[in-house]
């Protein structure tokens, strides 16, 4: 490895849900391609169930993922 990262391709899943998201159109959950930047910024303008996943993908499979809970208050 000489000190560097190994690469691997960066996915990024949001989900809205819940009465807000559908009222307004917005329920969400698809998963896209990082852009580069290896994070992702949003903001919430509505109540409801949000969480985000981020993959880790190397040669084509999953390598890891994390999941995180947003609250919304």
């Amino acid at each position: 490895m000489g000190g560097y990262p190994e690469s691997f391709e960066l996915k990024w899943k949001v989900l809205n849900q819940g009465d807000q998201a559908r009222e307004r159109n917005m329920i969400r959950g698809s998963i896209m391609s990082d852009k580069g930047t290896q994070s992702l910024e949003e903001s919430s303008d509505f109540y409801g169930d949000h969480f985000v996943e981020c993959y880790a993908i190397k040669g084509g499979a999953l390598a890891a993922r994390a999941h995180i809970s947003v609250p919304t208050e």
